[in-house]
């Protein structure tokens, strides 16, 4: 049974401090330690409801606490992944701080080290190797989710209203098998550091993958809305990243609060931005994304889209 010496070992191998792996230890002591042995064995698939798991915590901030000891018990399982992999060793370096990276955001968001359920997904799809990373940026598999058909043209079927693009075939439809590109807030996103990523990428898949034949590189995200190429300076790194490749609206999916939640934290994505009592503005974007919003603007996902043979080229 895990005992607190491995919370501190593994906290500290998750490059935690100190201070954030000593605060979980009154939770530790509280809660009930099989039914976290127990958890962690749960597919990502059949976790709980957050108001059902709540039920079995004095409150939500237990429940939160409980969720990155979780992820820190994992740990050994994330190490012999990739000790059985082979795969590159700097691979397992990179993504290990991703729990850290994390703890920035749930230390603004609310004031002591925990995750959310949503982040406990995200980690845990890391520590059981579902979730990879080359470099600055991040990838999972899956499959192209949305109705719309991508041809190499640039075209697409929501672009010209279903069916008026003249190729027969599309170069990408619904099921397709595809990489997901994840951008994770570790820092700036210079183009050159994203482009060698996707180069890491496609050399990774001929080596280690060869029979995962998949149609694009795909990036879904809240930072892809073509409305930044209109509201950010060309200098952009956002405005960069997006001239990598095709990028299409996705309408149907606002992304509004998540750009809160992503500039600000989840208070603000909750209640909005106030005209009249605004937060504090302190980069462009911030400025940028507000004044947007403040005449009316709403953002949505933006899709990008890279086959194979361009990733290779860049």
């Amino acid at each position: 049974m895990v005992n607190w010496s491995h919370i501190e070992e593994y906290g500290k191998k998750f490059h935690l401090s100190t201070e954030q792996i000593n605060s979980l230890k009154n939770c530790f002591e509280n809660i009930n330690i099989d039914f976290l042995e127990q958890f962690i064995k749960l597919p990502l698939n059949q976790l709980p409801s957050k108001n059902e798991l709540k039920k079995n915590f004095r409150d939500e901030q237990e429940m939160q606490r409980f969720l990155l000891l979780g992820i820190l018990i994992s740990y050994p399982e994330f190490e012999k992944f990739y000790h059985d992999s082979g795969y590159p060793d700097k691979m397992f370096e990179d993504i290990s701080y991703d729990l850290s990276i994390w703890q920035e955001k749930m230390q603004t968001d609310f004031g002591f080290p925990c995750l959310t359920l949503r982040i406990y997904e995200w980690s845990r799809a890391i520590t059981l190797g579902n979730t990879l990373q080359f470099g600055r940026l991040q990838l999972n598999l899956c499959d192209y989710p949305f109705e719309h058909s991508i041809w190499r043209n640039g075209k697409s079927s929501p672009d010209v209203k279903f069916g008026l693009c003249k190729a027969p075939v599309p170069d990408l439809t619904k099921g397709d098998k595809i990489i997901n590109i994840h951008i994770p807030a570790s820092g700036p996103l210079h183009i050159t550091d994203c482009i060698a990523s996707l180069k890491e990428m496609y050399a990774f898949f001929k080596k280690y993958k060869p029979d995962y034949s998949y149609k694009a590189f795909c990036c879904f995200s809240w930072m892809l809305d073509p409305v930044f190429n209109k509201i950010l300076t060309q200098n952009s790194n956002i405005v960069k990243f997006q001239k990598l490749g095709m990028v299409f609206r996705e309408d149907s999916i606002d992304s509004t609060d998540e750009t809160l939640w992503r500039l600000w934290d989840c208070k603000t994505a909750q209640t909005g931005l106030d005209k009249n009592n605004p937060p504090e503005l302190k980069s462009s974007m911030q400025r940028a994304v507000a004044d947007y919003i403040f005449n009316g603007g709403r953002f949505a996902e933006g899709i990008m889209i890279l086959f194979p043979e361009e990733v290779e080229k860049l």
